[in-house]
């Protein structure tokens, strides 16, 4: 899911011929005892030469005896570089490689297009703009967390003002009837548990809802923490009306515990769940906790009739799970790229997110149901029906077993599309590969906010620094 062939050729130079990147850094400030750095980049055709800074400019430009110049020498591809045209030499990244908070956000360093390159996606991605309070998006956003990504808790501190809601993937509700052996094994009884507790983090919580004061993008309001629970049941398990109010009272009791805002329910849409989340509402109310719900569903589905005039009054938000697109999902799909049981190529095309929408919530902007969905954003991607990751792809664009990756943006999916060959112990393997990109995710904000719906980020720690410049 990445652009197209004028700059891959220009890429492709890069790595064959060691085109010279001209860089310098400029002391912006210090952390500790740690003097912290902007790197100011421009990647030409230049051979050598003098490069400047002029003293009251950020501007790069030509020099004179009063400015500060550096000298810069042509780079000579080496032996290694020339049998692994796909790697980037690790002196070429180091000098090339912006980090961390930067002047400019990816607006004003003109990244958000359709024609970005591989090398471009490698010089950017960790450097996002200072400004991490402002906020882009006018609706609301929820981002997940999960615990095998770590990088997604520092990314909720860090933009924790861009965030209406923060979702860590922690609990299982589980339940179902066992066998009381005190009953000489001719009853069940109820059996119901919330797992995941262990990976309550207190000190994170209170940094992320905390952080956020007056002067921050959504006037002072406070980011809610709203963990998701899957609901897993034993086989053949029928819930009562009293199991149900005995699982609400579970969940309501750790939120009262830990001190949650709601959360995010991962459980089947099916005749029943109205009486659980009444349950739910009703327990906290006499704790008087105001607990915010959240209802995952999958993409496309209409709520009936019943359920909506049941279900949609007792909860504030539906998260949809816009991606993992399946051919099935629309029979008149392009067929292009490969696809397994878990997704494919594409991932989530523009159009069919909005049928989903439409289809889910169809009485149009400004609805009550419109007003509280939230369309799924992918912070990943799938190279050959693989699930993957930022840190995979840049993994794959700097490694040693990858011929120069093309980069495609496909005009009907409104997605970037990866195609490259890649060297393994039997000859070379085709792969064809779709990734967020800045194009990608902007269009999707745009979507949103046409539509009148709110974001669900899945997950902040799959994705890379820059993206939240559009948040």
């Amino acid at each position: 899911m990445f652009p197209r062939n004028s700059p891959l050729l220009l890429f492709a130079a890069v790595l064959l011929h060691g085109i010279p990147i001209l860089h310098a850094r400029r002391a912006i400030g210090r952390r500790g005892d740690v003097e912290v750095v902007e790197a100011v980049v421009d990647v030409g055709g230049t051979v050598g030469g003098t490069v400047c800074i002029g003293q009251d400019t950020d501007e790069w430009g030509e020099g004179d005896d009063d400015e500060d110049c550096e000298v810069v020498s042509p780079r000579e591809s080496t032996a290694e570089e020339a049998l692994d045209p796909g790697r980037l030499s690790d002196g070429a990244l180091d000098g090339a490689v912006l980090q961390g908070p930067v002047s400019l956000s990816v607006r004003d360093r003109g990244l958000v297009t359709t024609e970005v390159s591989p090398a471009s996606i490698l010089r950017e991605h960790q450097a996002w703009h200072s400004e991490e309070k402002k906020v882009n998006f006018g609706g609301e956003t929820l981002g997940y967390v999960t615990p095998w990504h770590g990088g997604g808790y520092d990314f909720a501190r860090t933009f924790r003002s861009k965030l209406t809601y923060v979702s860590p993937v922690w609990y299982q509700l589980r339940g179902g009837r066992e066998r009381d052996p005190s009953q000489g094994g001719g009853n069940d009884s109820p059996f119901f548990h919330l797992a995941g507790g262990h990976d309550f983090d207190e000190a994170w919580v209170s940094d992320v809802r905390h952080g956020v004061g007056q002067g921050d993008g959504r006037n002072g309001e406070v980011t809610k923490i709203v963990p998701r629970v899957v609901l897993e049941l034993r086989q053949g398990s029928a819930l009562s009306q009293a199991d149900l109010r005995e699982m609400a009272e579970l969940l309501v009791a750790e939120a009262v515990q830990r001190g949650y805002d709601g959360y995010v329910l991962d459980i089947p849409l099916s005749d029943g769940i109205e009486e659980f989340v009444s349950g739910i509402k009703r327990a906290a109310s006499r704790m008087g906790e105001d607990l915010i719900l959240i209802q995952s569903v999958r993409p496309g589905v209409s709520l009936s009739a019943h359920l909506t005039d049941r279900l949609v009054p007792l909860i504030h938000r539906f998260s949809l799970m816009t991606y993992d697109y399946r051919p099935s999902d629309n029979p008149q799909g392009a067929s292009r790229g490969h696809r397994r049981e878990g997704g494919g190529v594409p991932n989530s095309p523009l159009s069919w997110v909005r049928e989903c929408v439409e289809a889910f919530a169809p009485g149009g902007r400004g609805s009550e149901l419109r007003a509280k969905t939230l369309i799924g954003l992918p912070f990943y991607g799938y190279d050959n029906g693989r699930a993957i990751t930022s840190g995979d792809v840049v993994s794959l664009l700097t490694g040693g077993n990858v011929l120069p990756a093309g980069l495609e943006w496909d005009s009907e999916w409104r997605e970037h599309v990866l195609s490259y060959r890649e060297r393994g112990a039997e000859g070379f393997q085709e792969h064809v590969a779709t990734f967020p990109t800045l194009a990608f995710i902007q269009e999707r904000i745009d979507l949103a906010s046409e539509l009148g719906v709110g974001l669900a980020l899945w997950e902040l720690g799959q994705g890379m620094p820059y993206w939240f410049d559009l948040l």
